[in-house]
């Protein structure tokens, strides 16, 4: 009986050691989504920023349009 227990402590003991490691794994792979995530919207911002700036933008005002040509 002796045995048996401690055949199944050290069964859920590696188990434990198993999932920690996957668990420090998980965390280190949400550490890096959440850094990459902060930098493209950080990318995000600064090119929507640049294209407000910019004269380039398709989507003008009404008055810098020039008239519809007149057929």
């Amino acid at each position: 009986m002796e045995f048996i227990l401690q055949s199944s402590n050290s069964e859920l003991e590696s188990r434990y050691a198993l999932l920690s490691d996957e668990l420090n794994e998980a965390h280190k792979a949400l550490a890096d989504q959440e850094r990459r995530i902060a930098m493209l919207e950080k990318q995000l911002q600064d090119l929507v920023r640049w294209i407000r700036d910019s004269e380039i933008s398709s989507v003008g005002d009404a008055q810098n349009e020039p008239p519809p040509p007149h057929y």
